[in-house]
């Protein structure tokens, strides 16, 4: 840890050297605070010269693997892993903006591609984030259950609509 504080940036290290993380800065401020992912873009600058890293999606996905943790966060930190390197490495703004749109397509196809298919998936196969997102959505009153109008609602959100017999099947089912 104390090799990486080495490649910190004096300007902007906030208070002293202490060793201390919170005054050194981080790849995306906004990353600490909320996710718990607290990369400091001194990390990025060793990880090019002791790690040879050469692209932001190696820092993203393999030097931090930021990526894997929160794609959010790692397409938020883009932009600022593209300066640091760009201005370590001496890349002009061609190759910079040529090296931000390599790494958003792997960011995107690795990390948060399209949203699958699910027109032929049963209830049974959804995703449990999905259920509780299309819950949430259907249950605006937040009473903590749904009607029998909720659970079809429900259901169309979340691609595969019930109606009939297989909606009171898995009302039973629930239940």
């Amino acid at each position: 840890a104390a090799e990486v504080l080495k490649y910190a940036d004096e300007a902007s290290v906030k208070g002293s050297r202490s060793g201390l993380y919170k005054h050194y800065p981080r790849l995306y401020e906004g990353a600490a605070a909320t996710t718990g992912y607290p990369y400091l873009e001194a990390e990025v600058r060793y990880a090019i010269d002791k790690e040879y890293a050469v692209s932001p999606a190696d820092i993203l996905a393999r030097r931090t693997r930021l990526a894997y943790l929160n794609s959010t966060a790692a397409k938020l930190t883009l932009p600022r892993v593209v300066e640091i390197m760009g201005d370590h490495l001496g890349w002009d703004k061609s190759r910079r903006l040529a090296e931000y749109q390599k790494a958003e397509l792997v960011l995107n196809a690795d990390f948060a591609g399209p949203a699958p298919d699910k027109s032929r998936a049963s209830m049974r196969t959804a995703c449990t984030a999905d259920v509780k997102y299309a819950f949430d959505k259907i249950d605006t009153k937040r009473r903590g259950y749904l009607t029998r109008e909720g659970i079809e609602a429900a259901a169309t959100e979340l691609g595969f609509p019930l109606s009939g017999q297989p909606l009171v099947k898995a009302m039973t089912e629930m239940d």
